[in-house]
């Protein structure tokens, strides 16, 4: 047999081998080289954070593809002898895996840092073509090291009168990445977080010769005016920064008129997808929230708490948590895995229950949006049920029950059959008289359909126009919405062609996206494109799209007659 062990079967790889054979396992996505520079640029805050530095400079070649990281850190002591194979602690930093300064909590970085296991800046040189470091303490001198392909190659001690910091180049290997170049749109934005994070900190973003400036002047709050856009529902956002020795926690919360949450956590300062601290803030949002509506009667005697689902519609929610010793699911830190909730739990206890006491008005509009997330939710569910379970009907009888004005087709063979639907009883006459009856069905809307992305779903299955196209397709909707079940192989949607036909179509594929996606999906719904003109030329008639067909047609005939329609047939 082949797969059987062999004495080659098991082999060993050094971590920089290991690291350009699967680089996804340190770097995350490979889409782009973000994750590199992501790591170098984490460092030089880590340093800011503990008091070293106030500016980082970063500088990108795109031609080149380069990208230089600059701190004014405390940089690495110079041309330290750091183990016995003669690598200083400079070249041990970015070449020995596991090397950091940052896993001791009573150490520089006090357990704090977003670095955490010693991987990132190795990550980043093991991943590039070209690696070059220089860093000085600040004593005259500097170590400059160069790298390439991830192997030392050379090192220089320079005189340097320019103070403590690092300077960090580095040119992405293409091989491991998809696009070399980074994700701009996300830097840009991840600096706008950081500069939030730490507003004392100034971060020169340039990009071939053209500088931007980050900085930030109310911390978290710059964040959540970005979020809210005009739509804050209360008037005091609850705002709160704490430090008990070395955990930190900093909170903006506030309540919108959306109907869904926008919550963004942060642990020392690097951005997290998911974990334990999320689940202990909901909580603690959840339970105080309730205390307080209990305590004060804000509900019914015997009516249940708020759930966590009906008071997150609307929430704008960003913190940062710093805590040493925190446990992470890979080196992205995306997820959290364990953390110290000490002081999290503390000021969501007190501090925000206080917030509450302090701002009534506030909290009773939050409770009452809550309340109307509940009743919508119980009403939507009476809705769905009923467009899940119609009372079923046969003959004539059903198509009454579908709707009168549906004029709908004969054939039993539903795939075949299409809908068209359109503006009006005026253009659904015309319409009627033009298809065929066997298996073309005309259905007219009165108006413009309500825009079912900014209503809930109570008002939505409340409006006759909204129902009745659900009734008419029968598919059911979200969770219940099965295409096989519609009555139409296919949706056409006829309208004129003008402003508010466009405008029309946009509604109605707006309420067939929210509602009914899988129609979308499985290409069942269509776009009718109706001709602005009809020629005659003796008995021979022909239909023209637009100008440009219209003006083709006058190039190869002469003497014919033209009738410019609406734009509806």
């Amino acid at each position: 047999m082949d797969n059987l062990y062999k004495e080659d079967s098991i082999k060993t790889v050094s971590p920089r081998e290991f690291t350009r054979m699967k680089p996804g396992v340190y770097c995350g996505s490979t889409e782009y080289s973000t994750q590199l520079l992501k790591e170098i640029f984490t460092n030089a805050v880590d340093e800011h954070r503990i008091g070293h530095g106030n500016k980082i400079e970063i500088i990108i070649n795109t031609k080149e593809n380069t990208y230089t990281v600059i701190d004014n850190g405390q940089g690495f002591p110079v041309n330290k002898k750091h183990d016995e194979e003669g690598r200083t602690v400079l070249e041990a930093a970015f070449s020995v895996l596991n090397t950091s300064g940052k896993y001791d909590e009573d150490g520089t970085y006090s357990g704090i840092s977003n670095g955490a296991f010693g991987i990132g800046g190795k990550l980043t040189n093991f991943l590039s073509k070209g690696f070059y470091v220089t860093s000085s303490t600040g004593n005259g001198e500097a170590e400059q090291l160069e790298f390439k392909d991830g192997l030392f190659q050379n090192r220089k001690i320079l005189n340097f009168d320019n103070g403590s910091g690092t300077s960090i180049q580095f040119m992405p290997d293409e091989q491991f990445f998809k696009n070399p170049q980074i994700d701009f749109n996300y830097f840009r934005k991840y600096l706008k977080e950081v500069v939030a994070l730490c507003p004392k900190l100034t971060v020169e973003f340039t990009v071939d010769d053209k500088k931007e400036i980050y900085k930030s002047k109310n911390g978290l709050s710059d964040l959540v005016d970005d979020k809210v856009k005009g739509k804050e529902l209360i008037k005091n956002r609850f705002v709160y920064n704490d430090k008990e020795d070395k955990l930190g926690f900093n909170i903006v919360l506030t309540y919108t008129t959306n109907y869904s949450d926008d919550i963004t956590a942060y642990v020392n300062c690097g951005l997290t997808e998911s974990g334990t601290h999320l689940t202990a803030i909901k909580s603690s949002i959840t339970r105080m929230f309730n205390k307080y509506a209990n305590e004060n009667n804000l509900l019914k005697k015997g009516e249940a708490n708020l759930t966590g689902a009906e008071l997150s519609e609307g929430l704008v929610l960003i913190f940062n948590m710093d805590a040493p010793g925190v446990q992470y699911d890979s080196q992205t830190k995306a997820r959290v895995t364990e953390i110290d909730k000490t002081l999290l739990n503390k000021v969501m206890s007190t501090q925000f229950y206080q917030w509450l006491q302090d701002n009534s008005k506030d909290a009773k509009i939050i409770i009452e949006k809550a309340l109307e997330a509940r009743r919508a939710k119980e009403a939507a569910k009476k809705a769905r049920e009923a467009v899940r379970k119609p009372k079923k009907q046969k003959g004539l009888k059903a198509k009454m029950q579908i709707s009168e004005k549906l004029a709908d087709c004969n054939s039993k063979n539903r795939k075949e059959c299409e809908l068209f639907i359109v503006e009006g009883d005026s253009a659904a006459g015309s319409a009627k008289s033009a298809r065929t009856n066997a298996f073309q069905a005309i259905m007219p809307l009165r108006g413009k359909v309500l825009n079912t992305e900014k209503i809930t779903e109570t008002k939505a299955m409340e409006n006759k126009e909204i129902s009745t196209l659900i009734n008419v397709i029968g598919t059911g909707i979200k969770e219940y919405c099965d295409y096989k079940k519609s009555r139409y192989g296919k949706i056409i949607l006829l309208t004129d062609a003008d402003v508010d036909g466009s405008h029309i179509d946009i509604l109605i594929l707006t309420f067939l996206y929210k509602y009914m996606r899988p129609l979308i999906e499985q290409g069942m719904v269509y776009l009718a494109v109706p001709p602005l003109y009809r020629v005659r030329k003796g008995n021979n008639y022909k239909y023209l799209k637009n100008e440009e067909e219209l003006d083709e047609y006058r190039k190869h005939n002469s003497n014919f007659e033209i009738q410019r329609f609406k734009g509806l047939m």
